[in-house]
């Protein structure tokens, strides 16, 4: 009787120690995972805030806070901020940096879902300029998805 004492007392040292070991793993892992979160939560609510001043003619505004939030490295939300602040300084009349940004956004997300919005700008931009062979290049491309 007193054996079977002795290994439940072991399966208790070993269970004790697991859940310690689990204690403290979680100890280390939840606050990354809820920074992460909230971090992630942070930086959309600031794209809607974004995007409602777009919305409303709010430009400068706009430009203020993406440039604010591009700042810091934005993950999958980046590609988002940079497409709109590229709709924002367009819309502001900043020409030479629509371009500039239009140019890296190519650079930096070849394959992005928002690679006709930048060639559309761009044929805006022409248009303004009354360019028309860049016209019809950019117009070739945004057909051809290049």
């Amino acid at each position: 009787m007193r054996k079977i004492f002795h290994f439940l007392k072991i399966d208790l040292i070993l269970q004790s120690r697991l859940m310690s070991n689990i204690i403290l793993l979680l100890f280390f892992i939840v606050p990354v995972f809820s920074q992460n979160w909230f971090q992630s939560r942070l930086i959309q609510k600031q794209l809607d805030m974004a995007v409602e001043h777009f919305n409303e003619d709010r430009f400068a505004t706009t430009e203020t806070i993406l440039n604010k939030l591009l700042e810091k490295p934005l993950g999958a939300y980046e590609s988002t901020a940079k497409i709109l602040l590229l709709k924002t300084t367009y819309a502001l009349r900043k020409t030479k940096k629509t371009k500039e940004i239009g140019r890296e956004f190519l650079q930096t997300f070849p394959t992005d879902q928002y690679i006709k919005d930048v060639f559309l700008k761009f044929g805006d931009i022409f248009i303004d300029e009354e360019n028309w062979f860049s016209l019809s290049y950019v117009y070739q491309g945004s057909i051809l998805g290049q």
